[in-house]
């Protein structure tokens, strides 16, 4: 009976305690394990801090394996499930420590002027590299931690900030309207090509077509800019894909 349980039931509620105590010990082990890798972590960036903070093109290659962690970790602290550049370097600082956080900061403001990505009409896939992912948070940190930053950079450095630009999830990054202000021709160098290159593309995935979606939803400073653009493309070249027509003439019209 439940008032009386035999030997069986006994056994079984023995065996149940000991299922329950090997999962509890399985759970804080687990946790264990996680708290000294995440140290192990914090004293190899720490042993690593100055190298990342001072990096130069010769100390790029080195560097780069904790710059792409780092990158990752502060778009997945600030949750950037839809943008691949995030400012939020600070979060580091509660995560790992101050010196880390703060190498972090000056190490991706200077890499992205050390790598430079590839569009899509230079390339057989969608250009997005670890490169890439890596520019576009030290972009955006610089975007935040120097106001009036774009006028300040050189026009070959915002020819690579526009190459950028082109490979951000959902559309342009915040501080595209900026660099476009700054330096124009640059700007044009990058983003004229492109839609040419996109425009005749046949459907094959909303990638192909990027950038025209890009100035479709993205800032009308830039969508005004690009209009004589593609009303040009599209007297010249046809598009062979509904969708870039569509898109296009949004935004003509």
């Amino acid at each position: 009976s439940l008032l009386h349980p035999g030997p069986a039931a006994e056994e079984e509620a023995r065996k149940h305690e000991e299922r329950k105590r090997d999962r509890e010990r399985q759970v804080a082990t687990k946790g264990q394990q996680k708290e000294q890798a995440r140290a192990d972590i914090a004293k190899d960036l720490t042993a690593k801090a100055s190298d990342i903070r001072a990096m130069t093109e010769h100390t790029k290659l080195r560097c780069f394996p904790a710059l792409l962690w780092l990158a990752r970790r502060i778009s997945e602290l600030a949750d950037g499930s839809t943008r691949w550049g995030s400012d939020r370097w600070d979060l580091l600082e509660i995560d790992i420590n101050r010196e880390v956080a703060e190498a972090a900061r000056e190490g991706l403001m200077r890499f992205w002027r050390l790598y430079t990505p590839q569009l899509r009409s230079e390339s057989n896939g969608d250009g997005r590299t670890h490169g890439v992912r890596t520019g576009l948070t030290g972009l955006a940190i610089e975007a935040r931690e120097r106001p009036g930053w774009a006028p300040r950079i050189t026009d070959d450095e915002a020819r690579i900030a526009a190459r950028y630009a082109m490979h951000e999830m959902n559309g342009l990054p915040d501080w595209a309207p900026d660099l476009m202000e700054a330096h124009p021709e640059a700007f044009d160098s990058v983003v004229g090509p492109e839609l040419k290159w996109e425009l005749p593309q046949p459907a094959g995935g909303p990638e192909h077509h990027h950038m025209i979606s890009a100035l479709r939803y993205g800032p009308e400073a830039v969508r005004q800019r690009y209009r004589p653009v593609l009303q040009t493309l599209l007297e010249e070249h046809h598009p062979v894909s509904l969708p870039a027509l569509d898109s296009t003439l949004c935004i003509l019209l």
